[in-house]
């Protein structure tokens, strides 16, 4: 299974406009964060929030046949529009789009302006996506969020970019996880805002899961320079703890 990140921000990206702190101002390019979103052995991809035209300018975005959205917020499904568009000029088939019943209540007008085809899915519900299995279960942040299961051969992948908690009857889902990605919008939890949890807070989570690897995306203004955030996780969770950047590419 090939997972590339093609944005790993929070609401807003990094550098912020007119924002002169250290992290705005890091000439590292691993700070230089889109917002979040992944790809799935070229075919299928995880959320399209307003950076999407650009993250795939250096792919071809016609090999895209499913998106799955996470939840409703504009910074997941802003680039609905945009894939619309993308299809159109080529003529190839556009994807279907894959979300829960209250994600696609709340973006129904650009879904009707784009005309592509919707799958409403239930929570714990699976499907084949090419070689894929896709399945979800329901995570505290806004109503309908999902976090995203995707699995193939003997690999499991679980993809949860926004959420506050997990309801304690879905900790199950986190077992046997070759690939943990978890919300990281900051770092400590003194910091967390509304509906989502800190670094902090989520290595307990992704140690107490047994999870082999452990990524954070999400980051915000408040997680700090990639560099450090890379020697923070790694001292406090271990070598399989990483902060993945725009472009990575990872291969379970």
């Amino acid at each position: 299974m090939k997972i590339k990140f093609l944005g790993t921000s929070a609401g807003w990206p990094l550098p912020r406009l007119g924002c002169k702190c250290e992290l705005c101002s890091s000439s590292n390019s691993k700070d230089k964060r889109l917002r979040s979103s992944v790809l799935v052995n070229d075919s299928v991809l995880i959320d399209a929030g307003p950076d999407t035209y650009q993250k795939l300018r250096p792919i071809d975005p016609t090999l895209i046949k499913h998106v799955i959205l996470t939840h409703y917020h504009a910074d997941h499904t802003l680039g609905i529009w945009d894939l619309g568009h993308i299809y159109g000029e080529t003529g190839k088939t556009k994807p279907t789009l894959y979300g829960t019943e209250t994600t696609f209540s709340k973006i129904s007008s650009p879904l009707d302006r784009q005309d592509l085809v919707e799958k409403t899915v239930k929570f714990e519900e699976s499907l084949t996506l090419d070689t894929v299995e896709f399945s979800n279960f329901e995570v505290t942040h806004t109503k309908g969020t999902i976090a995203v299961v995707i699995k193939e051969a003997s690999k499991k992948f679980i993809y949860i970019p926004d959420f506050k908690s997990i309801p304690e009857n879905n900790l199950k889902y986190l077992a046997n996880t070759d690939l943990l990605v978890i919300d990281g919008s900051s770092l400590y939890k003194k910091d967390e805002t509304g509906g989502h949890e800190s670094i902090e807070t989520g290595l307990k989570l992704a140690l107490d899961s047994g999870a082999k690897q452990v990524g954070f995306t999400h980051l915000g203004h408040k997680s700090g320079l990639h560099a450090k955030l890379e020697t923070y996780v790694k001292t406090s969770g271990g070598e399989g703890f990483f902060i993945p950047y725009d472009s990575l590419e990872v291969t379970l």
